[in-house]
């Protein structure tokens, strides 16, 4: 009874400490609080573990340390990208961004096991986060026809639908995902983003709404359930939403993924509420900068990316993204020197597979 009201969670006394502190500061500050005051009591039970021999307790604080990094999303992901470097590479590098060079290596266990669904799945999530559609559609068509109900194959063939603007056939695709799952929260998130699509955003809070409950630590749930609100001219609710997803993981929530840069599309006078907030707060936020200046980027505002750009690669030189999107916007002012630079920067700056790719493919059009 003792040991379990100690105040590590997932232990009794951990959660109990969680939910006081969610009572009096909120949900974010709770974990927080609930992190703070755990790591210690779990170091002083790791040492009696090891003094005392007792390798039972050493694997249960083993797994509390795994739950209580579940509290952190940037802490979590520490511990998935050390796990994948020893045990999966593949992984590893997917989680870091070089989705090039992890559809290489999943290329290569594809070869070793033709017949693990697994492989050509998350081959087609490299692919589909570069853009490359077809290569991802072959690939979740290979999966359906080894599994029909795959729930991350049929999300991700819904997912193809929507960048397409095929509406009805993405929707469909989602609702089939919600009815085989009615508790996975991607479904309900998808579907709200069809309705806000679509102009019905109260059918998207709905799901929005719905998503949230069930997987509350996804920042992108928020920044886009922000967008809604804002289009309702709910700015309380909008900034509520917007503040959350940056305590979660400002990482996550400031700089979208190459494939969700499409949430921008339209939504220019959002971006600039959200990011601007920021901002007023730190002028030297170089990830707010970066969002900022690819949501303008985006919406052909050149101008403003090429600022934006700058002022992000003044704080952070070495950036590809940023060197990339700014080269973007220099090639359709029509300021072909400086877009040449920035592009060659890139080479030198990462060696990303996909982002020297981009570069080469920008150089050659010059």
């Amino acid at each position: 009874m003792v040991f379990n009201l100690v105040p590590v969670y997932p232990l009794d006394g951990g959660n109990l400490l969680r939910s006081v502190s969610e009572f009096l500061f909120g949900k974010l500050n709770a974990d927080r609080i609930t992190i703070f005051v755990g790591v210690p009591f779990l170091g002083l039970l790791i040492l009696l573990a090891v003094f005392t021999r007792d390798f039972m307790l050493l694997f249960f604080c083993v797994l509390m340390a795994l739950s209580i990094a579940s509290l952190s999303l940037s802490l979590l992901k520490k511990i998935n990208l050390g796990l994948a470097y020893f045990f999966k590479r593949p992984a590893y590098y997917y989680l870091t961004g070089d989705y090039d060079r992890a559809a290489q290596l999943y290329t290569e266990e594809i070869e070793k096991q033709p017949d693990a669904a697994a492989n050509y799945l998350t081959r087609a999530g490299c692919y589909l986060a570069v853009s490359q559609t077809a290569r991802t559609l072959a690939d979740v068509e290979r999966v359906l026809r080894m599994e029909p109900n795959n729930l991350f194959a049929l999300e991700l063939r819904g997912e193809l639908y929507l960048m397409e603007k095929n509406l009805d056939a993405a929707l469909a695709i989602f609702e089939q995902t919600r009815s085989l799952n009615p508790g996975w929260a991607v479904s309900y998130f998808d579907i709200g983003s069809i309705y806000m699509e679509r102009g019905d955003l109260q059918t998207a809070l709905d799901n929005f709404n719905k998503a949230v409950s069930l997987q509350p630590q996804m920042p992108l749930f928020y920044v886009i359930r922000s967008i809604a609100h804002f289009k309702l001219g709910d700015l309380s609710s909008a900034h509520a939403d917007q503040d959350m997803a940056v305590g979660l993981s400002a990482a996550d929530a400031l700089v979208m993924v190459d494939v969700n840069l499409i949430v921008y599309e339209g939504e220019l006078d959002w971006a600039r509420d959200y990011y601007g907030r920021i901002l007023d707060k730190n002028p030297r936020n170089a990830l707010a900068l970066q969002g900022l200046a690819e949501a303008c980027l985006v919406n052909q505002a050149f101008n403003e990316a090429v600022t934006f750009f700058t002022r992000a690669l003044k704080l952070n030189p070495k950036e590809a993204r940023s060197l990339l999107g700014r080269g973007k916007a220099y090639f359709a002012l029509q300021t072909m020197a400086e877009a040449k630079s920035d592009f060659e920067q890139v080479l030198a700056v990462t060696e990303k597979l996909h982002l020297r790719r981009l570069a080469n493919d920008w150089l050659r059009k010059i």
